[in-house]
């Protein structure tokens, strides 16, 4: 079939001839692309926004790629997959795309799933275009066939180093995902539609919303939110049609009223029901904790104007006629989102009694907020410079920074996930200088944003007037002052609650300039400390040689690890986690107690300095961090210590280890432990067991003397001296869980005092009964006892100070 060239020559005022390019169109016999589009048609779409859009190189372009694809087809398995790289061309040319992001979209899977190689394409379309081609190719699947994700994230970094130098790499990355999202239902595997899917979220509608580009944000949002909770899409999908339905007519006259009243004050606008993004309904009955029957039924509207005064006039006009819902305005023209959003956000009790949401913005306003970065197009002269260097595209420069010095694809992703995917946040220093954090970032951030000494030597922080600890997570336009100390530095800890990768490399450096006994020393309390919190019991009975033959098979250090000195070196730097030492030891990367979906119960203490609001500050932090808290209690002793006891439902061991540094950033908490429900169990029955033992004693001796077995002094001997030898096994095994289950008493002396004391009042009872029944017991194998026992204890107690120095 010819395609109507001339229709597309009187259109565009292209000369046909012979030789152009549009008459070479019937090539390729065994392609049926033509079922599905029409190349002129959409050579078309170009010319209209790009006058001077070269139509010779793009139908080249689309030659080349429709050769090399001959043969392929779809996942869906009817159409030829050339029509996969001309939907991502059409999505692109709704943000009005440049020629050489629309040649390379053409081009964008022929070198990785095709014989042809960039090379071929750098000699016949340039190195522009040979580099935004490259950025989008992955690596090779032969590589990497026996590690997919590997290959999954290194392809992602690729793709992000090249955006470094020119983010339109991502735009065409954007414009792909979505037509694979909008076809995803062709997939037959449904664990990869859910990898796919999540990917998407966690990914790249992070990456749009970064460029500003929020037609392609939401869409990919709703078409994740349909595979992933497929359910709860149907149910919110039914009810918001439902509510359009049943409001269209209040809808129609509330949209009137405000015409009117715009009108009668010779205002031009336009004003329109603006669409709901499902998406973000969920989250926020998430958040609220509301039901699919409880969606208030409200009237989203969108009022567009040409200049900012009249934004706000049309504000002061809506707010005279109507009651504003307070807590509801938003001035994000006056403070603009980091992505550059602007708009005015009110919600009204309008005309018809329902509450009426409202956004207010100019046409340029909206234009940046529908296409971001991509809107430098619709200038009256684009250039592509001014995309490249758009300011919403440097943060694909501090991809660059993140790579550096990361050896491990996990680190990786969280780091871009924690530090650079993350919606963005402002944050003030008292003279005014506003700081640009991700989202759920720290005073240590803020800290380290300011300057490296503040970071290194910040000890606690006024935020909005408050004192608070530096782990305090941040929100948008709080003004914050470090208060910082000189005998302060970075501790290991920091590193779980730093989100930035400025921080978390500078924390890094100052840990690696201590000494090695500090680095050990440290080490040991922090990995000792994590055993605690999984219940593992004592650093000295784990087994090093089975742990060691782990790590090498993990990889997760950077260097050779060849004992346990090593280990401690490595987490007192920052370059293992003792949470991935814990996870070994257990052989598994989760607690075998966590729940998915409820999380794990903790038992909680907490001892600290009393003072005035100690058990607000504790309660807000437990608050935050748990799911569910049972119970909080706390008391204070003679000496005005306090203690503080609490039973939390919490996601997970990492949960429990977040809320343990913060509440032990809080004034006045000196120790913060988790009590082990098991240890409790084994610590009470043995105690029960030898109270019990310790009180019936002297009376099953005095049953033995009345019997014939009394008169036979071996048999005697035997029988009292394993009674103690038992009694005395019980101490000490009482006294091992203690050590292993109970973190607070383990170093203190008195429990040491009190098992050197046990052998001498064993003892002791056996003289007593020796005296008061006139038995006739050997002395000799008394002592003998009493010497191994001892020898045994003070072994013991040398081996434990070793471990715990």
């Amino acid at each position: 079939m010819l395609l109507n060239c001339k229709f597309l020559q009187n259109k565009v005022n292209i000369p046909y001839n012979e030789n152009s390019p549009f008459k070479s169109l019937k090539m390729n016999k065994t392609s049926k692309y033509q079922d599905y589009f029409d190349i002129s048609e959409v050579a078309q779409k170009a010319l209209e926004y790009q006058p001077n859009f070269n139509t010779e190189k793009f139908i080249e372009a689309f030659h080349f790629a429709d050769e090399a694809h001959t043969g392929q087809m779809r996942k869906d398995g009817t159409s030829p997959y050339i029509v996969h790289p001309i939907k991502v061309v059409e999505n692109l040319m709704k943000i009005h795309a440049d020629e050489d992001v629309l040649i390379a979209a053409l081009l964008h899977d022929v070198p990785e799933d095709t014989s042809r190689t960039i090379e071929e394409i750098e000699i016949k379309f340039g190195k522009t275009i040979a580099f935004l081609v490259e950025g989008i190719t992955k690596l090779s699947k032969v590589h990497y066939r026996n590690a997919m994700p590997a290959r999954q994230v290194e392809s992602l970094k690729k793709l992000l180093l090249h955006s470094a130098k020119d983010p339109r790499i991502i735009l065409i990355k954007l414009a792909d995902r979505l037509h694979n999202m909008q076809t995803l239902t062709h997939v037959k595997d449904p664990s990869k539609r859910l990898r796919i899917a999540r990917e998407t979220l966690e990914i790249y509608v992070p990456m749009a919303n970064l460029l500003g580009i929020q037609d392609i944000k939401t869409k990919l949002e709703d078409l994740c939110f349909k595979h992933i909770f497929p359910t709860e899409y149907s149910q919110i999908n039914r009810r918001i049609k439902f509510l359009e339905r049943s409001r269209q007519n209040k809808t129609k006259r509330t949209i009137q009223s405000i015409k009117d009243l715009l009108e009668k004050d010779k205002v031009q606008a336009e004003t329109y029901e603006r669409k709901k993004v499902l998406y973000r309904i969920y989250l926020k009955m998430s958040i609220s904790g509301i039901t699919i029957d409880q969606l208030e039924n409200r009237i989203p509207l969108r009022i567009i104007v040409d200049t900012i005064p009249q934004c706000y006039q049309v504000l002061g006009i809506i707010h005279s006629h109507f009651n504003p819902k307070i807590n509801k305005f938003r001035d994000y023209i006056a403070n603009p989102k980091a992505n550059g959003y602007q708009s005015i956000h009110t919600s009204i009790f309008g005309p018809e009694k329902l509450l009426t949401e409202i956004q207010i913005r100019t046409k340029q306003m909206d234009i940046e907020s529908a296409y971001g970065i991509a809107s430098n197009y619709w200038n009256n002269s684009p250039d592509q410079k001014s995309v490249i260097n758009d300011k919403r595209s440097k943060w694909v420069a501090r991809i660059v920074e993140v790579e550096k010095g990361l050896n491990k694809n996990e680190e990786f992703l969280e780091n871009i996930k924690d530090d650079i995917l993350k919606n963005r946040i402002f944050v003030y220093t008292p003279q005014g200088r506003g700081i640009d954090l991700p989202e759920g970032a720290t005073i240590i951030d803020f800290a380290y944003a300011i300057h490296t000494d503040i970071g290194n030597h910040a000890l606690r922080a006024s935020v909005n007037g408050n004192n608070m600890p530096i782990t305090t997570e941040l929100k948008t336009n709080d003004i914050v002052k470090i208060i910082t100390s000189p005998t302060t530095s970075p501790d290991i800890f920091w590193l779980s609650f730093a989100k930035t990768n400025f921080a978390k490399k500078n924390i890094k450096q100052q840990l690696k300039k201590a000494n090695r006994k500090e680095k050990i020393n440290k080490g040991k309390v922090r990995l000792q400390k994590e055993l605690d919190l999984n219940g593992l019991g004592l650093l000295k009975d784990i087994n090093i040689k089975k742990l060691l033959r782990s790590i090498a098979e993990s990889h997760i250090a950077k260097k050779k690890i060849s004992s346990l000195e090593d280990i401690l070196i490595c987490i007192s730097e920052g370059e293992i986690r003792a949470s991935e030492i814990t996870s070994l030891i257990k052989k598994t990367k989760q607690a075998t107690d966590e729940k998915k979906n409820h999380g794990i119960m903790v038992n909680i203490k907490i001892i600290g300095q009393n003072r005035l609001q100690l058990l607000r500050e504790i309660a807000d932090v437990i608050y935050r961090h748990s799911l569910d808290m049972e119970y909080l209690k706390g008391w204070t002793d003679k000496n005005n210590s306090a203690f503080f006891s609490s039973r939390i439902r919490i996601h997970d061991t990492q949960a429990t280890r977040h809320l343990f540094d913060e509440l032990e950033q809080i004034r006045g908490v000196t120790t913060v432990y988790r009590a082990s429900k098991k240890g409790l169990i084994i610590s009470a029955l043995i105690s029960s067991v030898t109270f019990i033992a310790w009180i019936v004693h002297p009376l099953i001796i005095r049953m033995l003397i009345e019997t014939t077995l009394g008169q036979n002094r071996l048999a005697l001997n035997i029988i009292i001296n394993a009674g103690i030898i038992g009694l005395l096994l019980l101490v000490i095994v009482s006294t091992s869980t203690i050590q292993k289950y109970f973190p607070l008493i383990r170093n203190k002396k008195r429990l040491w005092l009190i098992v050197f004391s046990v052998p001498a009042l064993a003892m002791l009872v056996l003289i007593t009964e020796m005296l008061y029944f006139d038995l006739n017991l050997s002395l000799m194998t008394i002592f003998i006892e009493a010497t191994i026992i001892y020898s045994y204890l003070v072994f013991s107690f040398i081996n434990f100070r070793r471990h715990t120095k």
